[in-house]
């Protein structure tokens, strides 16, 4: 699909010169044998998976091992587009994160790292601790200042 993107763009260009030009004419005749190779490749790529379909991959030895190894490369360099796809989309997700915590819930200020109050409005950034107490494990009741069994500070 690039291919016919770049060999558009080529010939839009192309066009837009004078034709009668040595120079452009030689530019349009190698676009044309480049167009032309591509169209060729393509050709043999859909007769050998033709020909694999009909005799079998074993019939062409060491031409049909190279084959697998490549598909195994490719298929290793896709899983590998899609682990390094979703650890940007995770980075993503935690910078937005990062980010909503400083904005602020009542007004939409963006304050600084490390501000509990909105510098704007003067609303709270961060929510009273609630959860479970990260030292023992016990339910903390909301707006609780320090865990009611192990007395540690939240």
């Amino acid at each position: 699909m690039a291919t016919n993107f770049f060999g558009g763009l080529v010939k839009g260009i192309a066009e837009m010169m004078p034709q009668g030009d040595v120079d452009v004419q030689i530019f349009n005749a190698q676009t044309e044998l480049s167009t032309l190779v591509q169209r060729e490749k393509e050709l043999y790529a859909e007769v050998g998976q033709k020909a694999i379909e009909q005799y079998g991959a074993e019939a062409f030895g060491d031409t049909a091992v190279r084959l697998q190894l490549l598909q195994s490369d490719l298929e290793k360099a896709r899983a590998n587009i899609q682990e390094l796809t979703a650890q940007k989309e995770e980075q993503e997700r935690k910078e937005q994160e990062k980010q909503a915590q400083y904005l602020c819930p009542s007004c939409g200020y963006e304050n600084g790292e490390g501000v509990k109050f909105c510098q704007e409005c003067g609303a709270r950034l961060t929510a009273p601790p609630s959860g479970i107490c990260p030292s023992c494990g016990v339910e903390i009741v909301p707006g609780a200042k320090f865990c009611r069994e192990c007395g540690a500070k939240l």
